[in-house]
């Protein structure tokens, strides 16, 4: 065995650390690694300097649940530890977020009077809990009239009477209902004739909103920068509304536009200020000549994010448009577009070298030539997906992950690809 000879340590040798001149800048930092958890329950506990310091603003700016949300029995004990120090804690609170579970837990009960003197909260995500109610909506309208941001994501009470409640919101500016599949052209409406003025509306899965409701909304909130809709029952009048009202769109998605044709295509173009664009699930009337002119017409140099998704439509020349009028492109699906080939996708490559997420699942006819030099063509590309692309033969996968040890590239996992919930397996795993 190896004999090891260690020098004696002197302890003269270092500075002594006096921790009790280290000044409440240098403490502060360190709280700011600790969960709120902690500091309340321990580091109030140590000295009258610590509980000073264990409130100063920046340290509960932002209180998240949505972390603790297995943890029921955690957020309780949270909650009694915040109750008598809320006083000291309600004034800075400016962000606050909650699971299904703990907003469930809180919102069931009185504790969500704790939260209500919390005067300057400019942001609110109960998002998914089934507690909130028009009449919960109401309470958070009176005692939250800051509130710039609010998500009712997936709230499954959440219906047109709660949207008249939104609408007395005096700040909104940011509003999300996704999954809100009570509310109808009532409740928006409501959210129309509100007095606060939107900026950036999430309508995902809530069916039944018509053109009617649309074209009123965007006609009375013309300010409106980014919309996001569910197209299953709207036609090309939303679509021609919108970019006429919303002088200054720069988001703008519908899924499920089946009732779509060349007509909103046609009215897209011109959009220059746009910088997120989806289309998915696009109905078999919108032909390649409107989609390829929508990027030859007028250049989108300011588009970042694009995905147009399950068409026939989008063909090599639709892609040689996209490569030459987009250069600035971050974000791009094309999943389930099969006309596309290996013709294009060189060409777009070399010319939005800015790209840093590709999507191509279910491309069959790609056999992934430009795979060879992708990774200097794109030097900021962290995510490629290439699921159902059997044409392309691993051998070029691999390759291209040893040349970049970055990059994350995804291949079909074993789920149904048409699953927008698929698993996805990194090859990298396979490796």
């Amino acid at each position: 065995m190896e004999a090891y000879a260690f020098e004696d340590f002197d302890s003269d040798s270092e500075p002594e650390v006096l921790w009790g001149e280290l000044p409440d800048d240098v403490w502060l930092q360190i709280f700011r690694f600790l969960p709120q958890y902690t500091i309340l329950s321990v580091i109030c506990n140590v000295c009258s300097r610590f509980r000073s310091t264990a409130f100063y603003s920046t340290l509960w700016r932002v209180l998240d649940f949505q972390k603790w949300d297995d943890h029921p029995a955690l957020v309780m004990s949270f909650l009694e530890l915040l109750k008598p120090e809320m006083g000291k804690v309600s004034n800075h609170l400016r962000s606050l977020s909650f699971g299904k579970n703990t907003g469930n837990n809180v919102f069931g009960s009185n504790s969500r009077w704790l939260f209500y003197a919390c005067h300057n909260l400019v942001y609110l995500d109960v998002g998914e809990c089934d507690q909130i109610t028009a009449l919960t909506v109401d309470e958070f309208a009176y005692y939250f009239c800051n509130v710039k941001t609010l998500i009712l994501q997936g709230c499954r009470k959440v219906d047109d009477e709660a949207m008249r409640a939104v609408s007395r919101f005096p700040n909104l500016s940011s509003l999300n209902i996704t999954n809100c599949t009570n509310v109808t052209d009532v409740g928006l409406n409501f959210v129309a004739g509100m007095r606060s003025r939107l900026l950036h509306l999430e309508t995902s899965e809530v069916w039944h909103l018509s053109d009617e409701a649309i074209q009123n909304l965007v006609s009375q909130q013309p300010q409106i920068e980014s919309l996001i809709l569910y197209g299953e029952n709207l036609t090309d009048l939303s679509v021609i509304s919108t970019c006429h009202y919303l002088g200054n769109l720069r988001t703008f998605q519908m899924s499920f536009c089946r009732g779509l044709t060349d007509r909103s295509i046609f009215a897209l173009c011109g959009k220059v200020r746009l910088q997120t664009l989806h289309l998915k699930k696009i109905a078999e009337e919108i032909t390649t000549e409107a989609l390829t002119l929508l990027f030859k017409e007028t250049p989108l140099v300011n588009l970042r994010d694009l995905a147009i998704c399950n068409t026939d439509a989008i063909v090599d020349d639709t892609v040689y448009a996209i490569a030459a009028g987009c250069p600035n492109l971050q974000k791009l699906h094309l999943d389930w577009c099969c006309e596309v080939t290996d013709n294009s996708m060189g060409e777009l490559f070399r010319s939005c070298r800015h790209l840093q997420f590709v999507s191509l699942t279910g491309l069959g006819g790609l056999e992934g030539n430009w795979l060879v030099d992708i990774d200097h063509q794109l030097p900021f590309l962290t995510h490629l997906d290439v699921s159902l692309c059997r044409s392309i033969p691993g051998d070029r996968l691999r390759h291209l992950l040893l040349r970049n040890r970055k990059l994350e590239v995804y291949i079909h996992g074993g789920h149904l690809a048409q699953e927008p919930r698929r698993r996805r397996v990194a090859l990298r795993d396979y490796l």
